[in-house]
């Protein structure tokens, strides 16, 4: 994911500085909460087109991950998406 969407979608979410935030740290203990998560969602794909899931968001994990992560679906393969049944959700 590019770095500077991230920190400008983040920044623009949590209405802080980009240099106020710590990637170290959650998206909670940045100051994030429930809406600025959905805000930060609604930013972050036309930026950068990358859809980011709402219970990743409100995680424990440390936004360093969530930026290193790869794009939903980027790690299945072409095999992993047969092993799926048709009309399934």
């Amino acid at each position: 994911m590019n770095k500077d969407a991230f920190i400008r979608t983040l920044s623009e979410a949590l209405q802080q500085e980009p240099s106020q935030l710590d990637l170290s740290k959650s998206f909670i203990d940045n100051g994030g909460y429930s809406l600025a998560a959905v805000r930060w969602i609604d930013l972050i794909y036309p930026a950068t087109g990358v859809v980011m899931n709402f219970f990743d968001v409100m995680g424990t994990e440390p936004l360093q991950a969530l930026l290193d992560a790869p794009p939903e679906g980027a790690s299945a393969g072409a095999e992993a998406s047969s092993d799926v049944d048709e009309g399934v959700i």
